[in-house]
């Protein structure tokens, strides 16, 4: 670097300097490698040149008139440190880590979309799948573009304690969950070293037991029968008649059905494992209707626009387009009613994919509060439990891989209970009525 002149900036120094054809630096005497560059159009910038360990830096740290020679001294001064201390990163080089930053270190939103692609949609069934994107949609999204490893325990920890207070202990362990097997798989992946969730405890939950009340049946099945649309009562329908899982129901295919030997074969229940399903009477009554239902229902709308193209064909282009796609949208339907038990007109996978709005106004039209989809499947079980089946065939009905899932329905049949209290009692009285020597061997029939 050429001689350059020295000199304490100040305002009056400074604004003396004068352009010249070329560019020029002075340096300031009261803070050593402060410069101020004069161009030849006479703008004034004031840099920082310092060489340190064999490393030149030059910065720029301001305009002479948006920044003063004071302030200047006092930018410079805290920078020289920083050189010395090695703690300066120029922006040239804060950019290049940010860019190997971004690379190496993914956001949340892109980290769950490779969790789904690499390791749900392979490992998983499709309806985990799609319950863990309702989860993130719901529940996660707000750290779409947060960086992984920007998302401590803490923040964690304190909004499953919001969900479990505004939502429910249930909701708030499946988020965590989630939120852990994203971060395991972060692990995995050698994105980070740890999972902030790690020492994060799920909260406790109660076995849930809602099921219709005898006073709710007749309500319930007259509100269902109100449903306009075949498809979703039906369902409901066979939910009841069947007692399995919603995913399950809503995915029944025609080709699962024995109608000969009354059963349904499902190919892989929630265990992973297939389950055939003795279908009673009215189920097997149900769904020889919907079939006949959806036949009807296709023949009609077929019929339909056959008499609306007789009566106004299509005349141009764009009308002709119309009525080819409206027929084209029938046979689809048709193509999925062949299939699918319980079609839809719309959406992607053929069938019917969650009945809530029709659910929601069964409820509102019978007057039943706390009743969700899923207590459907509970009712059946609950209704064995009080008829008096044993627990392990109320396992095998509801296709529970383990007799825990099925313990909740013990306590609703009490009269074994109710029995084995009695002879208890009439012991108790026998020995005080003095027929001590009835009971002497503890004979269950007293």
């Amino acid at each position: 670097m050429a001689t350059i002149e020295k000199h304490s900036f100040t305002h009056e120094y400074i604004n003396a300097l004068k352009p010249r054809s070329n560019s020029y630096d002075v340096e300031d005497t009261r803070v050593p490698d402060l410069l101020c560059r004069v161009s030849p159009k006479g703008a004034k910038t004031f840099f920082v040149y310092k060489k340190h360990k064999s490393k030149l830096y030059c910065v720029s740290i301001g305009r002479y008139g948006n920044m003063s020679p004071e302030k200047a001294r006092q930018t410079a001064s805290d920078l020289l440190l920083r050189i010395e201390a090695g703690t300066f990163v120029s922006e040239k080089e804060r950019k290049k880590q940010q860019r190997e930053y971004d690379e190496k270190v993914p956001t949340f939103l892109h980290l769950f979309e490779k969790y789904i692609e690499r390791h749900a949609r392979r490992y998983t069934k499709e309806s985990s799948v799609i319950e863990n994107e309702g989860y993130y949609d719901r529940y996660l999204k707000k750290w779409n573009n947060r960086k992984i490893d920007a998302i401590g325990r803490d923040e964690i920890e304190e909004y499953i304690g919001e969900l479990n207070k505004k939502i429910s202990p249930f909701t708030a362990n499946r988020v965590l969950t989630l939120i852990r097997h994203i971060y395991n798989k972060a692990i995995e992946w050698r994105y980070i070293n740890s999972n902030p969730t790690l020492g994060i405890r799920k909260f406790k939950t109660k076995s849930r037991d809602r099921f219709l009340q005898p006073d709710e049946i007749k309500s319930f099945f007259e509100a269902i029968d109100a449903v306009p649309d075949i498809v979703p009562r039906a369902y409901f329908y066979m939910a009841l008649y069947t007692g399995q899982r919603k995913q399950n129901v809503l995915a029944m295919r025609w080709d699962q059905i024995d109608f000969v030997n009354e059963l349904w074969h499902i190919p892989e229940t929630k265990n992973g494992e297939p389950l055939t399903v003795p279908l009673i009477p009215q189920a097997i009554e149900r769904l020889k209707a919907l079939k006949q239902e959806l036949n009807d229902k296709i023949n009609a709308l077929l019929t339909a626009e056959a008499v609306s193209l007789e009566k106004k064909p299509p005349r141009t282009d764009f009308q002709r387009m119309e009525a080819e796609a409206r027929h084209c949208r029938i046979e689809e339907y048709a193509k999925h009613a062949s299939e699918w038990v319980f079609p839809s007109e719309k959406g992607v996978t053929g069938h019917l994919k969650d009945p809530k709005k029709f659910w929601k106004r069964v409820l509102n039209r019978a007057g039943i509060e706390d009743m969700r989809i899923h207590d459907i499947r509970r009712t059946l079980g609950s209704y064995e439990a009080i008829a008096g089946v044993n627990l392990p065939t109320i396992s095998r009905s509801l296709g529970h891989r383990t007799m825990r899932s099925t313990q909740v329905y013990a306590r609703l049949n009490v009269t074994p209970v109710r029995n084995a209290m009695s002879r208890a009692i009439n012991m108790i009285e026998d020995i005080r009525e003095g027929n001590a020597e009835k009971c002497s061997k503890l004979d269950t029939s007293c």
